[in-house]
């Protein structure tokens, strides 16, 4: 398979039928490392919004049981992806996101005061999935994204909202871009919450950077994987999460290097196999896992 062949491919596709297809191999095959980086960047920004960090920190799942929280995150979405949304492992999938948020909910309530997580929540937390991803994709992937690959992104979590019961998802990509930048304007706020949660999962993030280095270089350039972490936040991110200023030059340095790692990664072989598939499949789990057991 040549370096191209797969882009030719996806545009010989309708991407409002086909967008699972696409977006399956974008996901797995294509961008797997980018677009793993844009759903965690996705996936932090839901902390600077203060009702649901307030949620999850209620919870306290994302604080007490970091790793299991994410690796569940990660198990119910590559199930989606993977399998698809008209499957019945990607269905399953979907049951269970809608279950463990329903459970979340109850946890948290009270006799007098019912926790009830607003519909507009569920279309932003649908979009941290989409927007961060492809505009990490356009800043950084080893080759521009088509615009048949941006619909089939888009289609696949539109379907998947509907599924989920969310309402009012903004019916086209660009709608819901501005929707998306507006809600983080008039939402984003700090909140110790909004911290705590940042504390207790950007140590994923920095030891994803560390693992780039030698061996004997990891623990002294653990400080450095921090600071690139912080790099990659936004300035409206970074006051919302109760990140202080970070350097021009780190910022810089780090765009700098994923840029380069996007050169270096459009010389490769082409990818025939999915990254992350064994990973996901078993991660804290030795004994395998059913569905049914994930919880958020």
């Amino acid at each position: 398979m040549g370096r191209y062949d797969r882009l030719r491919e996806f545009r010989r596709l309708d991407p409002d039928r086909d967008y699972h297809r696409i977006y399956r191999d974008m996901a797995l095959l294509e961008f797997p490392w980018d677009l793993t980086m844009g759903i965690q960047l996705g996936f932090y920004r839901n902390f600077a919004v203060p009702g649901i960090s307030a949620l999850l920190d209620r919870t306290g799942r994302m604080t007490a049981h970091t790793q299991r929280r994410l690796d569940n995150t990660g198990i119910l979405l590559f199930e989606a992806i993977r399998f698809g949304l008209e499957h019945e492992r990607g269905l399953a999938a979907v049951r269970q996101m809608r279950r463990v948020h329903a459970a979340a909910s109850r946890r948290v309530s009270t006799d007098g005061q019912p926790w009830r997580i607003p519909n507009h929540q569920f279309v932003y937390v649908l979009g941290t999935f989409v927007i961060p991803s492809l505009r990490w994709l356009d800043a950084y992937a080893w080759r521009p994204v088509c615009c048949h690959e941006r619909t089939a992104m888009f289609r696949f979590y539109q379907e998947m909202g509907r599924l989920m019961g969310v309402r009012d998802v903004p019916p086209t990509l660009p709608e819901f871009e501005a929707w998306f930048d507006a809600y983080e304007r008039e939402h984003f706020a700090y909140t110790v919450e909004n911290q705590r949660q940042w504390d207790a999962t950007r140590a994923q993030l920095t030891e994803l950077f560390a693992a780039w280095l030698p061996r004997p270089l990891v623990p002294a350039g653990r400080r450095f994987a921090d600071t690139l972490a912080n790099a990659l936040l936004d300035d409206r991110l970074r006051a919302a999460l109760g990140v202080g200023p970070v350097a021009p030059a780190a910022t810089l340095a780090a765009r700098l290097a994923f840029k380069a790692r996007g050169r270096v990664v459009r010389w490769l072989p082409v990818r025939q196999t999915p990254l992350y598939q064994d990973k996901l499949e078993t991660p804290s789990y030795p004994d395998g896992y059913r569905i049914e057991q994930i919880g958020l």
